[in-house]
C-alpha cells in the first residue's frame, strides 16, 4: 500500500539574508552589496514586523528601528520628504542614501523548514505493508500582539506577556483559542518492500527542530511518535472544539 500525508503547520520567522549597501566616499556612484547571516529572529520581533522583508540601519533593529520600505527608511535618515522619495526610482533612491552617506540593510524573512511529515510504504508483490496514522492537530493563527495576561478581550486569540526581567516574552492564550500543537502516533512496516519517511518539523517558539529523509528496501518496521505544542488550547476548547466541525 502507499499512502502520503503532508501537514503545513506554522511560519518560523528567520533573517536568512541581510544585503548591506554601502555607499562610496566620493561621487562615482559606486556601490557595494553582500549576503550576510542574520540567524534567527526573535519570535516576537518576527510578529511585529508582519513583513517577508524590511530595511534597517543598524544590524538587530527594534520594532522601531525597521522599515516596511526603502523610502520609509530614507524618509527617517535624510532630509528628503516620503512624498518626494515616492516619485523617485530605485536607482534614484540609491543616489540619495549616497549622499547621505548611509549603509542599510534589508533583511528577507524566510521560513526554516517546510513543516512536512510525510510517510510512504510500499510492497512487494505477494509481501505485507501498513502504514497506521494517528494525529490531532490545530493552528490558532489569530495574533493579538502584546497583552495584559489577565485581559479577557482576547479570548480567541494569543499574545505576548512580558516575563520576568531578562526572560523575553511568553506566549499567553485566551479561553476560546484552538490552540498551536501536532501531536501525531505512527506505525509503517512491510515484510519486503521500500519504506520511506521524510520529515522536516520546526518550532517557532522554542526554537527546536526535526529532520529526517530515511530511506529502507527489505523488511523494515518503524513505531513512533511525535509532539509539538506551541501554545496549548484555551480552557473553554480543550476538549471540545473539533465539535465546531
Amino acid at each position: 500500500m502507499k499512502k502520503v500525508l503532508a501537514i503545513a503547520l506554522t511560519t518560523i520567522f528567520v533573517l536568512s539574508l541581510a544585503t548591506v549597501v554601502y555607499a562610496a566616499p566620493d561621487n562615482t556612484r559606486q556601490w557595494e552589496s553582500y549576503e550576510v547571516d542574520a540567524g534567527i529572529m526573535d519570535l516576537k520581533e518576527g510578529y511585529e514586523s508582519d513583513w517577508e522583508s524590511f530595511y534597517h540601519v543598524v544590524k538587530n533593529p527594534d520594532e522601531d528601528e525597521r522599515y516596511g520600505s526603502l523610502v520609509e527608511l530614507l524618509a527617517d535618515h535624510t532630509g528628503y520628504g516620503k512624498a518626494e522619495l515616492l516619485a523617485k526610482s530605485e536607482a534614484e533612491l540609491k543616489d540619495v542614501a549616497h549622499e547621505a552617506g548611509l549603509a542599510y540593510y534589508k533583511t528577507e524573512v524566510e521560513g526554516l523548514t517546510d513543516q512536512i511529515w510525510a510517510a510512504q510504504v510500499e510492497a512487494e508483490p505477494g509481501e505485507a505493508g501498513m502504514l497506521s496514522q494517528e494525529f490531532e492537530a490545530a493552528y490558532g493563527d489569530t495574533y493579538a500582539g502584546q497583552v495584559d495576561e489577565k485581559d479577557d478581550l482576547f479570548a480567541d486569540q494569543w499574545g505576548f506577556v512580558d516575563a520576568a526581567v531578562d526572560a523575553g516574552y511568553t506566549p499567553v492564550r485566551g479561553e476560546d483559542y484552538v490552540g498551536n500543537y501536532f501531536h501525531i502516533d505512527q506505525h509503517a512496516m512491510t515484510t519486503d518492500g521500500t519504506l520511506k519517511r521524510f520529515i522536516d518539523i520546526s518550532s517557532p517558539f522554542d526554537g527546536s527542530y526535526l529532520h529526517e529523509d530515511f530511506e529502507v528496501t527489505g523488511e523494515a518496521d518503524v513505531q513512533e511518535a511525535f509532539e509539538m505544542t506551541n501554545i496549548e488550547a484555551g480552557e473553554e476548547v480543550e476538549v471540545v472544539w473539533h465539535e465546531l466541525f
